[in-house]
């Protein structure tokens, strides 16, 4: 993750006890840290480096090893606190703090000076007063703050108190404050006014996210990539302020399961560049962007990441959940600067020549949406392959394991069968370029070259609940959305019978309905696509660059609901 190499010095030597110390208990650590000099570096970075990770889970475990932990910043060297780089606090309540000064948080940050990652996901204690001492100027900060001033042993051997910094911002980059109730918005603003140098952060499913103040404090967060607002109730009034604050500053925004409308797909103009470098957004083609930042700078301390120096607009974009339908989709597909769309569930489907002909300029590498966009309309399939050469990862949401009838299987199929006859294609472009016979070295080039031309490598299918789940909330026996919306006007119109009453032919068709067999569009996927295996299997053995009609060597992985 890291933008520059490492010397030539670090990577041919080897150090046996820094590839031993992460196998050690805290203990072992302890222990080992005193046998010498280079020792007490190599252990004591491994202890402090993430102490949080030493203190186990067991509830009381937990609450024992933070006091000590914070009675020990009091009196260790500055050396040694330099080695912490993440704190990760597990969620408990707030009992524990109760008889704890409301500055822990400013203490907390200001003797760990190195400190790049704070997780505080669901921690109860990080809540509004905690956060509200950041906005405490320093010089009356240190005037309040005498009794519990904090002490560093001299060379004499007594304790002198250690003043406190007078810095005006601190140098967190990754900030994880998701599931925090106890916040308010004027606290939060305040904690983010003091961590400018932020790059990754997230409040999701905390509430206080969604306010003025916290975009306003956003709009001095100059260095931030990486935003998650899921789940605060985000309307598109909000979504427009927050666009005009941060600009093409963002490279990642996810803004799922809120309430926003088709406006959106406008509202964030301000995000997208209309002219990026192409150089720098290959780099954020990766779906996995967020979490492999997350991980780096909790395994890790990170001096630098290419990620930083992008500045050509929204590449990523997280809005599923939200009230869109196929034209916010045609008018997020026409931005140039984005890879990696998240849409999800449309709440309108209809057959669109636009959509289509956005779709095959769009530079997209991974798109997540609706599964009713293969769907067969005017007796055209909705989504066609050959209009995205470039998607690299198809993620089709909310499929039912079991139908009805097989207009949704046959729809699955016939994609799979356009993707390989896309894949053929392309391979038989690729061969063009190349004399028969061909060795090893080339059969790869064309391998590469037909990537390169049809880039479709998997396709993920999300399945929606249990058919018993299913049969309990639809009320269409076609399953479609539109016919799913009648039904459910319908349930309020005037009836002659009382409440609780049906007629029998009503009797007849829920009798019928419910013993109707229903179609495994799994089993059949799968029987078509071992079919197709065998038959590639059997046509030339070894040879790597047949083709055989229905057969795509692509990947389709089924992801099921927890």
């Amino acid at each position: 993750m890291e933008s520059a190499p490492p010397s030539y010095q670090t990577a041919t030597s080897s150090d046996v006890w820094s590839l031993v110390a992460p196998y050690l208990t805290s203990n072992e650590l302890c222990n080992a840290s005193v046998v010498s000099r280079g020792w007490h570096r190599i252990f004591t970075a491994q202890l402090w480096s993430r102490p949080t990770s030493y203190f186990g889970l067991e509830y009381n475990d937990v609450l024992d090893h933070l006091a000590r932990f914070q009675r020990t910043l009091d009196f260790a060297r500055q050396e040694v606190r330099s080695f912490t780089f993440c704190l990760h606090l597990l969620p408990h309540e707030a009992v524990y703090f109760d008889d704890r000064p409301a500055d822990w948080l400013k203490r907390l940050i200001e003797l760990l000076p190195n400190l790049q990652a704070l997780i505080v996901t669901g921690v109860s204690f990080f809540d509004h007063a905690a956060c509200q001492v950041l906005r405490v100027s320093d010089h009356a900060y240190s005037t309040s703050s005498k009794e519990g001033a904090r002490a560093e042993p001299s060379d004499s051997g007594h304790r002198v108190p250690r003043p406190i910094s007078t810095s005006t911002s601190y140098g967190l980059r990754l900030l994880d404050a998701s599931r925090c109730s106890n916040l308010t918005s004027t606290s939060l603003a305040a904690a983010l006014t003091r961590f400018v140098s932020l790059l990754y952060l997230d409040l999701s499913y905390t509430r206080a996210a969604r306010s003025s103040a916290v975009f306003e404090a956003c709009q001095h967060l100059y260095t931030l990539k990486l935003l998650k607002l899921r789940a605060v109730q985000l309307k598109d009034g909000d979504l427009s302020q927050l666009s005009a604050v941060m600009g093409r500053r963002l490279c990642y925004l996810d803004v799922r399961d809120n309430e926003l409308t088709t406006k959106a797909a406008d509202l964030l103009q301000d995000c997208f560049a209309d002219e990026p470098d192409e150089s720098n957004l290959d780099m954020l083609e990766d779906e996995q962007l967020d979490r492999r930042i997350y991980a780096a700078y909790q395994r890790d301390a990170v001096n630098h990441l290419t990620v930083e120096d992008i500045s050509d607009g929204l590449a990523q974009l997280h809005i599923s959940g939200n009230e869109l339908d196929e034209i916010a989709l045609s008018k997020l597909l026409h931005r140039p600067s984005l890879r990696v769309l998240d849409i999800g569930r449309l709440s309108r489907l209809s057959s669109s020549s636009l959509l289509r002909a956005h779709m095959l300029r769009s530079r997209l590498t991974y798109l997540r949406v609706d599964h009713h966009m293969v769907m067969p309309m005017d007796a055209q399939p909705r989504l066609r392959p050959g209009s995205w050469p470039g998607i690299r990862k198809l993620v089709l949401t909310d499929v039912p394991t079991h139908s009805t009838n097989d207009q949704l299987a046959n729809a699955l199929i016939a994609f799979v069968h356009a993707c390989a006859d896309e894949a053929a294609k392309a391979m038989n472009l690729a061969q063009q370029d190349y004399a028969i016979p061909l060795d090893r070295s080339q059969t790869s080039a064309i391998q590469q070259s037909t990537r390169s031309i049809f880039a479709l490598e998997s396709i993920v299918l999300e399945m929606s609940p249990a058919p018993s789940d299913l049969q309990s909330r639809n009320s269409s026996l076609t399953e479609d959305q539109d016919s799913e919306a009648l039904w459910s006007a319908g349930e309020s119109d005037f009836s002659f019978f009382r409440d609780g009453q049906v007629s029998p032919n009503e009797h007849i068709a829920i009798s019928l309905k419910r013993t109707k067999a229903h179609v495994d569009n799994l089993a059949l996927l799968s029987a078509f696509r071992s079919q197709r295996k065998a038959a590639y299997d059997r046509a030339v053995p070894g040879d790597q660059l047949h083709s055989v009609d229905g057969y795509w060597p692509g990947i389709i992985r089924i992801e099921r609901p927890d």
